[in-house]
């Protein structure tokens, strides 16, 4: 099972199911910390490993996704 968090407030995201009327499965995620439903794929931080999560970043240097350590990341990140 691959742990997915909030990107900005840390918390464990975790699918919707079955889907509400009208939100498609790359915005399904609900965050158990902050309560927000739907949650983008964009939004949401993937376990690569225990080391490493995969991120979006968009801003003026960076717009994609970056493997990048857990430790260099802003969010903390909640326990599952």
């Amino acid at each position: 099972m691959v742990n997915k968090w909030h990107k900005g407030c840390g918390g464990v995201v975790m699918y919707q199911k079955p889907l509400e009327k009208g939100v498609s499965f790359e915005e399904a995620g609900f965050c158990k910390k902050c309560e927000e439903f739907p949650i983008s794929q964009e939004d949401i931080i993937f376990e690569i490993d225990e080391g490493k999560v995969e991120r979006f970043y968009d801003n003026k240097e960076i717009k994609s996704w970056k493997i990048v350590l857990k430790e260099d990341i802003p969010e903390v990140l909640e326990s599952g």
